[in-house]
């Protein structure tokens, strides 16, 4: 479907991805820090949860589309390109990193404030029923006994 776009080219062979796919990881796992930790900031300065994730959101969403455009934009020519070195051809690795952080960028600014939130209520549901038993489970704090048969 994005081939005849792209100029009719195939999309290159398995084997020339993997250096792409460590380029990609290393550019949105810096983004994902850069918005984790603004977040911790935040609450360490009293913030609350929701108000510093929306925050944190809105204050690291130009760092995280300028990384990722200059990035994008620095590997169009390579994307299009007939650009060999050695007899290998390089625009399959630039697809690969372009289509890769286009796609991470946009799940990075809404997965990881709601995967923050979950683990968050995660470890304060595991420290409630570490602490209180099964009872911190209930939403009136009293356990029902289990029934026999």
């Amino acid at each position: 479907m994005v081939q005849p776009l792209l100029g009719g080219r195939d999309a290159g062979t398995p084997g020339e991805t993997p250096p792409a796919l460590l380029i990609l990881i290393g550019i949105v796992v810096n983004n994902g820090i850069v918005l984790v930790y603004h977040i911790h900031q935040l609450r360490e300065r009293g913030v609350e949860r929701t108000t510093a994730i929306l925050d944190a959101a809105r204050d690291r969403l130009r760092p995280i589309l300028m990384t990722t455009l200059t990035t994008i934009l620095g590997l169009l020519p390579l994307a299009f390109g007939q650009n060999r070195v050695a007899d290998v051809l390089y625009y399959p690795l630039a697809r690969c990193v372009i289509g890769g952080l286009a796609a991470s960028t946009v799940l990075t600014l809404l997965l990881v404030p709601v995967l923050y939130t979950l683990i968050e209520d995660g470890w304060g549901m595991v420290g409630r029923v570490w602490s209180n038993g099964p009872r911190a489970l209930t939403p009136s704090g009293t356990a029902t006994a289990p029934r026999r048969s």
